[in-house]
């Protein structure tokens, strides 16, 4: 019984990850669903609180996990900047946005009309509680037509200011590596 299933499951991860599949892909696997979805949201932003979780990101099915128990487990972490900010963790942030496309046909151009529908939601927030940057991000998933003008805002009263920090932030909020499927 239990050593044999044990082993069995220890070998079949070892062939997973001799596969090329990643350790993250591999955990998110193994979780539920609703954690699962969680998670992907999760991936959507750079950084949130737990108001921000509560409201946007929990997916809100009665099996899903809370906040703290996504510190817990090591899915989530804080920014190490300021308390109370936390960012999907490290090692599941890419398989985790991943999975917004695990149905969407192989050449995409655009988001999934779920993530679109959550970015276009999550810009309204970043728009209320003045984060332009956040806000700009969200707005190039929503709809890539309309983060041009606020690009141009942000871009243009950093640059000013001759505040090239600022201006590099707008910059990769239209440009994160790891989103360039559209």
């Amino acid at each position: 019984g239990g050593l044999m299933d044990g082993h069995r499951a220890e070998s079949r991860f070892a062939d997973r990850v001799a596969a090329g599949e990643s350790a993250g892909a591999i955990l998110l696997s193994l979780i539920s669903g609703p954690q699962q979805r969680s998670l992907a949201r999760c991936a959507a932003v750079r950084i949130f609180d737990a108001e921000l979780f509560a409201r946007y990101l929990r997916s809100g099915e009665s099996s899903d996990t809370e906040l703290t128990e996504f510190l817990a487990r090591g899915w989530t972490e804080e920014t190490g900047r300021r308390t109370g900010r936390y960012r999907i963790a490290g090692h599941l942030r890419d398989d985790a946005w991943n999975l917004w496309w695990q149905d969407a046909p192989a050449d995409a151009q655009k988001p999934p009309g779920a993530l679109r529908e959550l970015s276009a939601v999550l810009a309204d927030h970043y728009k209320e509680i003045d984060w332009p940057v956040e806000r700009l991000r969200q707005l190039a998933i929503a709809d890539v037509y309309a983060a041009g003008r606020p690009f141009d805002d942000i871009y243009g009263a950093a640059d000013s200011r001759l505040d090239l920090a600022f201006c590099q932030d707008a910059v990769d909020a239209l440009s994160e590596p790891s989103r360039t499927r559209f």
